[in-house]
């Protein structure tokens, strides 16, 4: 009997040792995507295929973004660094930030893991909003068959430079709207409508929370864009573009994968987006880039007003390793440091370590493919 029990005791404490994490698909639908779970490759399936300025169908995007995993474990040290960058930023809470850290080369080349703290609270988008209107954009330029359009300066205009005149003539164009004097009635519906075309097309794709129909604004909006922003909230509008740090996160991914849209789409976004980090560390708002090391190269989009400051970048790390981070702000003084710090602690832990071995090499559970 004393030996039974003695072997039992071993046996479960080797299954504490080597304990599974369990992962899942951030979103639920089926997946048929990579021949193994240790070779991921996106695999996204273009039509006509070979053509990089084919459409990418919509459910193509959304398998793509299927097969991201849902890591606790990695949720954990997102959190973790959440609080190291906390005590290092004053006046700054938990609720005030939301951080999605997405992992895309990992030691086992399986699929890319995300982890995050708080990275489904929507928050206010800023610029933010301007990758999703990019990506719309370029949707409908394909939707409407329109080449070497006018329209694509002003989205390199809004990405590179954050020129707004140019984004809410990019939210014209996608929505076939202007701005100007309030409406009522059916007129006012047909707007609304109007506005929405973006969050209709995102939803398709699998984006659930995101809400991006509104311009962006120096001064006091239109009489009917007031009526769209609706009630004045403590820091914005209750109806005022909002993401969260998860799907800012993904989007991101899918753009670097060249999975939404078309290959052309994304390849030109990822120019227009290209930042140099070593540049991008001067200033006053360095955000993600002053936390990397010299030799990091980064892609990415950052927002600001004088209550929020939100930032997502694709990072290569001089080793190699690629994540997407997505840090968004809110305070109630002055800009915080937080993004720069969380950015600096994820590069230190992406340069001594990857993801794989931060879980004690415990068995990652491979996406699904579909096919029983």
């Amino acid at each position: 009997m004393r030996r039974l029990i003695t072997v039992v005791t071993i046996l479960a404490t080797a299954g504490i040792l080597n304990a599974q994490e369990t992962l899942a698909g951030k979103n639920t639908c089926p997946v048929r995507s990579c021949e193994s779970g240790w070779a991921y490759r996106p695999h996204v399936a273009a039509c006509p295929p070979g053509d990089a300025k084919a459409p990418i169908p919509v459910e193509e995007s959304r398998r793509v973004m299927c097969e991201i995993m849902n890591s606790p474990l990695l949720s954990k040290k997102v959190e973790e660094w959440t609080d190291l960058a906390l005590g290092m930023c004053h006046g700054l809470n938990k609720e005030d930030v939301a951080v999605s850290y997405l992992l895309i080369s990992r030691e086992n080349h399986g699929a890319p893991h995300i982890g995050s703290f708080r990275g489904d609270e929507p928050m206010y988008a800023s610029s933010l909003a301007k990758l999703f209107y990019a990506v719309a954009a370029y949707k409908k330029m394909q939707d409407r068959c329109i080449v070497d359009s006018k329209i694509e300066s002003d989205i390199e205009a809004m990405l590179r430079h954050d020129d707004h005149e140019a984004a809410n003539r990019v939210v014209d164009f996608i929505s076939g709207t202007e701005s100007g004097a309030a409406l009522s009635g059916g007129d006012y519906r047909v707007f609304a409508r109007k506005r929405n075309w973006a969050n209709r097309y995102f939803k398709e794709v699998g984006f659930e929370k995101v809400n991006v129909n509104q311009k962006f604004w120096t001064d006091t909006p239109s009489p009917r864009d007031l009526q769209l922003l609706g009630e004045k909230l403590p820091l914005n509008f209750e109806n005022s573009n909002r993401v969260t740090a998860d799907e800012a996160a993904q989007l991101l991914y899918l753009i670097w994968a060249d999975a939404i849209v078309s290959k052309d789409a994304c390849e030109k976004i990822k120019s227009m987006i290209s930042r140099r980090v070593e540049q991008d560390k001067l200033g006053v708002l360095q955000g993600i880039a002053a936390g990397l090391p010299s030799g990091s190269k980064m892609w990415g989009v950052k927002g600001f007003t004088h209550q929020n400051f939100n930032e997502v970048a694709l990072v290569q790390l001089p080793n190699g390793q690629t994540y997407v981070l997505c840090v968004l702000t809110r305070y109630a003084d002055h800009v915080k440091n937080f993004s720069t710090q969380v950015s600096r602690v994820a590069a230190h832990r992406g340069l001594t370590r990857t993801g794989d071995n931060d879980i004690n090499n415990a068995f990652l559970v491979p996406p699904r493919s579909g096919a029983e």
